[in-house]
């Protein structure tokens, strides 16, 4: 499982060559949290009248939908690992006791995950990159709005910021009560995306070696 000692306040992030190791985060290869996800997937049916969401996507606000973010501290992650494939734009969970080649930590990314909510209902993972750049600077500004406002969150490249729409009619305040836990969330998010070994084919794949090297 993930150290909920994760959810701490934000710290500069660590050299690339390196994982971080102020916070101690593992998730579960196989949790409950996923096992009741994929028979959700199985069993769609739900009470009359109530939703439920079987999986949560990572992501960053669609620039045509207004989000919230959950304002408790227990639902969201700082300073976890992760790695997006460039093919794929997948992400994914590197457990930070890895002991990686620097060619391999090079590609990897400190990053904050929170759980949000578009104004339509719809339950999904924010994820902030850590870097020393403007555009981090103005996501964790929108995250910090976003616990308070309605917005839509839309990128001006021009200006290395985002540019946060207010609605012009009220929306009602988001529902958070029927969250389940949020590493709970995490771990159905990331779902078979875990890196928790040197041998995952993803790091293989970014040491060079081929599908049926041994």
């Amino acid at each position: 499982m993930i150290d909920q000692s994760s959810t701490g306040p934000s710290s500069p992030p660590p050299s690339v060559a390196s994982t971080p190791t102020a916070a101690h985060h593992m998730i579960r290869p196989v949790a409950p949290a996923l096992t009741r996800a994929r028979e959700a997937k199985k069993n769609p049916a739900a009470p009359v009248g109530k939703r439920t969401q079987a999986t949560y996507p990572i992501m960053k606000p669609m620039k045509s939908k207004y989000v919230r973010v959950h304002p408790g501290a227990d639902y969201r992650l700082h300073n976890i690992l992760t790695y997006t494939d460039s093919d794929t734009q997948e992400m994914y969970y590197v457990s930070p006791d890895l002991e990686l080649p620097e060619s391999v930590a090079d590609c990897t990314k400190v990053s904050d995950l929170y759980a949000a909510q578009t104004h339509d209902g719809t339950i999904f993972i924010w994820f902030v990159h850590h870097s020393d750049t403007c555009w981090f600077r103005a996501a964790k500004k929108a995250v910090q709005t976003c616990v308070s406002f309605w917005r839509r969150v839309v990128a001006r490249k021009a200006a290395n910021t985002y540019d946060l729409y207010a609605p012009e009619q009220p929306i009602p305040e988001p529902t958070w009560e029927d969250l389940p836990p949020f590493l709970d969330m995490v771990e159905i998010a990331f779902e078979d995306r875990l890196i928790t070994s040197a041998d995952h084919p993803v790091i293989r794949k970014l040491r060079g070696f081929a599908d049926d090297d041994q």
